[in-house]
């Protein structure tokens, strides 16, 4: 029967000497004959053999001490088990994968998308300090500063909390925000879009109170129904919403607001809900205070 030297399998099999070394001190893949003189390891065909079979599981991901489990009872059941556990455990990091490559996606053009509408807010304001100068100067910039649009905010599914809490606006909600992040985190799930703010004392309260009715909402990729089953997870339908779009520092939002009801209250439309507000570009994806981009939105509807 031919034998093999540890260093003979090595090179037949592919497999360092070293991890040969390992396998034999823990009990995975030992040498049929061992010198006791000279301490050399001879391995047998049938270990030859073994070998392969080691690193075919191997390269299917299949754990050590599951690989020495199916060495040991030498018939295929446990590794039919093995298998299935392994294609079970891939199917969940394949959907895990799936849902952070959709969260970095919706980040990324989320970012560009910003940053294009910056630079058109700058360049309007440029342009109307020069196409103007004998204007009224305050109230013009109020007007182009904050532009009015009907914006359709999109269904989704979102991760929310809402109670009393701190909601001045010298305060960014970070303590909020995080809380938001560690249940994103501790139930597996991933981003897709801006946090949301849903402010059901009212828009003013922020400006005038500490403390408020705050909802905030942090949108997900929803892989599985599964999910739902979390109490914090709901579902935000579809609204039409008056928007219009705040750079800066939120403690400088009144006067988009107070825009904004100016436009709704001249138009044929009402308000049929609280004030929201978008973070497009907030704390986590600026350090600048200048760059934070806000969707300030009413949800309304026609008038009857």
């Amino acid at each position: 029967m031919r034998m093999y030297t540890i260093g003979e399998l090595a090179t037949v099999s592919g497999i360092p000497s070293t991890t040969l070394r390992y396998y034999d001190s823990e009990g995975i893949l030992q040498p049929e004959i061992r010198n006791s003189a000279n301490g050399y390891r001879y391995y047998s065909e049938k270990q030859l053999l073994q070998a392969e079979m080691i690193k075919e599981l191997k390269g299917l991901g299949i754990k050590i001490q599951d690989i020495r489990l199916i060495l040991q009872k030498e018939n295929n059941e446990y590794m039919i088990h093995a298998l299935e556990l392994r294609m079970r455990e891939m199917q969940k990091e394949s959907m895990r994968l799936s849902n952070q490559l959709v969260a970095i996606d919706y980040a990324l053009q989320r970012l560009q998308n910003t940053n294009k509408l910056q630079k058109e807010k700058t360049r309007e304001s440029e342009q109307s300090k020069q196409s103007d100068p004998a204007r009224n100067a305050e109230r013009n910039t109020e007007l182009k500063a904050y532009q009015v649009e009907l914006y359709t905010m999109p269904e989704m599914w979102v991760l929310a909390t809402r109670y009393i809490s701190y909601i001045a606006v010298d305060n960014v909600f970070t303590d909020r925000v995080l809380e938001l992040q560690n249940l994103r985190e501790q139930y597996e799930l991933f981003s897709k879009g801006p946090a949301v703010g849903i402010f059901h004392d009212g828009y003013s309260a922020q400006f005038t109170n500490e403390y408020g009715d705050l909802e905030l909402c942090l949108p997900i990729v929803m892989g599985t129904d599964a999910a739902i089953e979390h109490s914090e997870i709901k579902h935000l339908d579809s609204c039409l919403c008056a928007a219009t779009i705040h750079i800066g520092h939120y403690k400088f939002a009144y006067r988009a607001y107070l825009n904004l009801l100016e436009w709704i209250e001249n138009s044929e439309y009402r308000i049929t809900g609280p004030a929201m507000e978008i973070y497009e570009v907030d704390p986590r994806f600026s350090t600048n205070i200048n760059e934070y981009l806000t969707r300030i939105c009413f949800p309304i509807e026609l008038k009857e």
